[in-house]
This record gives C-alpha cells, sequence and structure tokens, in this order.
C-alpha cells in the first residue's frame, strides 16, 4: 500500500518532488499500488523507490532516475521511459507492452517474465539483464546492447535485433520465429536448442556462437561465418546458406 504523503507530493510535479528528495535523501519513497496513470514524470528522481504493482499506464517518464527501483508486476503499458536509467531496476513480471524504451539504460537490470510486447528498446543498454521467460515479441531491438544478458526460454518472435550486440548472451530454448538478427554481433551466444526457424541472420557475426540442436529451418545465413560457429544436431532444413545455396537436408 502506497505511502499516501509520498503519492500527494509526487502529485506536486517533478520539480517539487525531486527538490524533495534532495533534502530528504534517507527517505525510500513507497508508491506501491498508486495510481499514476497518464501522469507526466519527466526527469523524476525515483532512485530506490517502491513502485510495486504500481499503475503507471501511458506515464512519461522521460530521463527519469529510476535506478534500483521496485517495478514488480507494474502496469506499464505504452509509458515513456526514453533515456531513463533503470540501472539494477526490478522490473520482475511487469506489463510493459508498447512502451517506449528508447536509449534506455536497463544494465542488470531483473526483467524475468516481464512482458515488453511491441516495445521500442532500440538502442537500450540491456548488458546483464535477467530476460528469463520474457515476452519480446514483435519488439524493437535495433542496435540494442544485450552482452551477457539471459533471455533463456523468452519470446522474441518476430522480434527485429539487427545490428544489436548479443554478445556471449545466453538464448537457451528461446523461441525466434521470424527473428531479424542481420548484422547483428553473436559472438559467443549460446542458441542452444533455440527455434530460429525462418529467422534473418544475413551478416551476422556467428564466430563461437553455438546452435547445437537449434531449429535452423528456412533461417537465412546469407554472408554469415557460419562454419565458425558450433552446430552439432543443428536442422538446417531449406535454409539459405552462407553461400547462397539452399541446403535440401
Amino acid at each position: 500500500m502506497a505511502n499516501l504523503d509520498h503519492v500527494a507530493k509526487l502529485r506536486q510535479g517533478a520539480a517539487a518532488w525531486n527538490e524533495w528528495r534532495d533534502q530528504n535523501p534517507d527517505i525510500k519513497p513507497d508508491l506501491s499500488g498508486a495510481d499514476l496513470e497518464g501522469m507526466q514524470l519527466q526527469g523524476i528522481n525515483l532512485q530506490a523507490a517502491n513502485c510495486l504493482q504500481a499503475d503507471l499506464i501511458e506515464a512519461n517518464l522521460e530521463v527519469a532516475n529510476l535506478e534500483g527501483a521496485n517495478f514488480v508486476q507494474a502496469n506499464l503499458k505504452g509509458a515513456n521511459l526514453r533515456y531513463a536509467n533503470l540501472k539494477g531496476a526490478d522490473l520482475g513480471a511487469a506489463y510493459c507492452s508498447g512502451g517506449n524504451f528508447e536509449g534506455a539504460n536497463l544494465f542488470m537490470a531483473d526483467c524475468v517474465e516481464t512482458n515488453f510486447e511491441a516495445c521500442n528498446l532500440q538502442q537500450s543498454n540491456l548488458g546483464g539483464v535477467d530476460l528469463y521467460k520474457a515476452n519480446l515479441r514483435r519488439a524493437n531491438l535495433k542496435e540494442a546492447d544485450l552482452r551477457e544478458a539471459n533471455v533463456r526460454r523468452a519470446e522474441l518472435i518476430e522480434a527485429d535485433l539487427s545490428n544489436a550486440n548479443l554478445f556471449r548472451s545466453d538464448f537457451l530454448q528461446s523461441h525466434l520465429i521470424e527473428t531479424n538478427l542481420s548484422y547483428a554481433n553473436l559472438e559467443g551466444t549460446n542458441f542452444l536448442q533455440a527455434n530460429l526457424i525462418q529467422a534473418n541472420l544475413t551478416g551476422a557475426n556467428v564466430l563461437d556462437a553455438n546452435f547445437n540442436q537449434a531449429n535452423l529451418r528456412r533461417a537465412n545465413l546469407t554472408d554469415t561465418n557460419f562454419r565458425l560457429a558450433n552446430s552439432l544436431g543443428v536442422d538446417l532444413r531449406r535454409a539459405t546458406m552462407p553461400d547462397g545455396s539452399v541446403h535440401s537436408s
């Protein structure tokens, strides 16, 4: 249950709130379960705040400081978090469908079972993020940084990861059907038992990537260095190979 005094202070606007936080650095705001739908909170300081199950539908949190904040099971549908700082934040099971996280810093954030469906995560920092069983269907992850992220058993169907950096990230048993991985850095990335049917890997760097037991049927591997990847037991039926030929069996 939210602290009503904290909610009232927040409703005075970002300037008043930030001044109050500067004057009271030891207070950890409690906004759990609060109705903050549609609020204009650009540049707000919610560092380490408790926003558990808060309603932030279509709220504006652009360039906000949300480092270490608790957004577990919060509703951030359609919210604007462009260039927000979410370093180390907990978004476990949060509903963020359609949200805008362009350029946001989610380094080492906890996003287990988070719903990012159709979100804009272009050029965001997702280094070391835990995205276990997250929903990233149709998400825009162009040029995003997912170095050493845990993306095990996640849903990335029709997501766009073109030119993204997936260095040593882990996609064990994830679903990447019709996913765009063109020109992405997949060096050392783990795709063990992943489903990449009709995925586009054109021009991707797959040096030392692990495709063991992965499903790459009808995938596009044009201009990749696939011979330098691990591919024991991979299914390449009807895949377009690096030289443009179509694998027959």
